[in-house]
């Protein structure tokens, strides 16, 4: 056998035996939405956001995504100014684009450029405002800067490579011990961070591999920042602020998005309003736990970033659907159908879900989560147990696959409704009189 033919067939060996590597989307909420071969992340985001682009179906077989939280605020950033969150990587793979959204472009960016970094994430789901147990207060909370005698501006920065003093300042005002730095060490985007041009009203994206590759292990915590520009302002000096999208709504504290993952940092003092209730002439420029613009703890809000990554091992399993429980009269037990899909791209033999539970609370205090059922063709079903009258349940479906990942469903909520109390009762034995 000849050379190149010897070559044709070591590469068609290679690429028959060789299993397809599965990409997934990961939305602002963490929801983990796999993607076919050849689907671009950003169709998606473009048709849940009403982006005018057409999205293309997804997943291991013929399902769809539940839909994140709808972007119902407008954040303005002024320059210098840094938007960051954290997620926890759902599978080992790579980095291979981040997405976010933007809207009215400020006047005092440098060719309307931001800078992306990536970096390691101190805070977690075990260390940081709010967490419980632990000592900090909640978001909305001010934490802290580097000193960089570098930034002709305010003299501080946002990122610990650019300190020209590696001491950190704290400015939690909180009793109990001082915050420590929210980042690490950079892992993408180098210390001057990676330029991309801002649009108006668009869906912005960094394509990571242009830079360098982003390796991340499974439950690694990554930090992404967006930082803005600065130029010399024309006078009048009126600065016109740069608009970023988010989602807010309200939460109880053992909901799995509470408290908020999403950060900004204030080049200036008095940035932020409606902060805690803290004075606004106390706000010192830095890090804050952002938080949701209400002052309302449980008011969670999170920075419109996407992911897509490339799964190297196995993810954890996706909940594709719900059947849909709203409110009702009955104070009966309450059957909950899920689709639970799993996807192991790299060794299909082992896909499968091992267990699913819905995992609940009722008025806030959490309850024993109830085991559910396999059905067959991906559909298991549990029974959530009957409550009185005026009682609120929040739920959501948490499912473990072979190798114990964990996947979680959104959570929903609905309300027993009374028949009566003390303003009104509900008449069962009227009859309408027929016009």
């Amino acid at each position: 056998m000849g050379k190149i033919s010897y070559l044709i067939a070591v590469v068609l060996a290679v690429s028959v035996s060789a299993p397809a590597q599965k990409r997934y989307l990961v939305s602002p909420d963490q929801e983990i939405i796999p993607l076919e071969p050849g689907s671009a992340g950003s169709s998606f985001i473009r048709e849940l956001r009403n982006l005018d682009r057409s999205a293309t179906p997804a997943y291991c077989g013929d399902g769809y995504i539940i839909d994140p939280p709808p972007l119902n605020v407008s954040f303005n950033a002024r320059h210098k100014d840094v938007m960051g969150q954290w997620y926890i990587a759902p599978a080992a793979g790579t980095i291979d684009t981040i997405f976010w959204t933007t809207g009215q472009i400020g006047d005092w960016l440098s060719d309307s450029t931001a800078f992306v970094r990536v970096h390691r994430s101190n805070i977690n789901p075990l260390y940081g405002p709010g967490v419980r147990p632990g000592p900090f207060n909640p978001p909305c909370q001010p934490w802290g800067y580097w000193i960089n005698t570098n930034d002709l501006d305010m003299g501080i920065t946002a990122f610990p490579e650019l300190a020209t003093d590696t001491t950190w300042i704290s400015t939690y005002p909180g009793p109990g011990i001082p915050s420590t730095p929210p980042i690490g060490e950079n892992i993408w985007g180098t210390s001057s961070g990676y330029p991309v041009r801002l649009k108006s009203d668009a869906l912005n994206m960094v394509v990571v591999d242009d830079l360098a590759p982003l390796t991340v292990a499974a439950g690694d915590v990554f930090f992404i920042s967006v930082e803005l520009s600065y130029r010399d302002p024309v006078l009048p000096v009126v600065e016109i602020p740069t608009w970023f999208y988010a989602s807010q709504w309200t939460v109880t504290t053992s909901d799995g998005d509470y408290p908020s993952r999403n950060w900004k940092f204030y080049e200036h003092d008095k940035g932020p309003s409606s902060c805690a209730s803290l004075p606004i002439d106390s706000m010192k420029r830095g890090w804050f736990a952002r938080g949701s613009g209400t002052g309302d703890s449980l008011d969670v809000m999170e920075w419109d970033m996407w992911y897509t990554m490339t799964v190297d091992g196995n993810a954890p399993p996706f909940i594709e659907d719900y059947s849909h429980l709203g409110n009702t009269f009955s104070p009966a037990d309450r059957l909950l159908q899920a689709v639970i899909e799993d996807c192991y791209a790299l060794n299909p033999p082992d896909a499968g879900v091992a267990s699913a539970a819905i995992v609940y609370e009722v008025d806030g205090e959490q309850q024993i989560p109830v085991t559910m059922s396999y059905l067959g063709a991906d559909t298991w079903e549990g029974i959530i147990p009957g409550q009185s009258p005026g009682t609120r349940v929040t739920a959501r479906v948490e499912a473990l696959d072979f190798d114990a990942n964990t996947g979680v469903g959104p959570s929903f909520s609905y309300t027993i409704v009374p028949f009566g109390n003390e303003w009104y009762a509900i008449d069962t034995g009227y009859a309408c009189a027929p016009n």
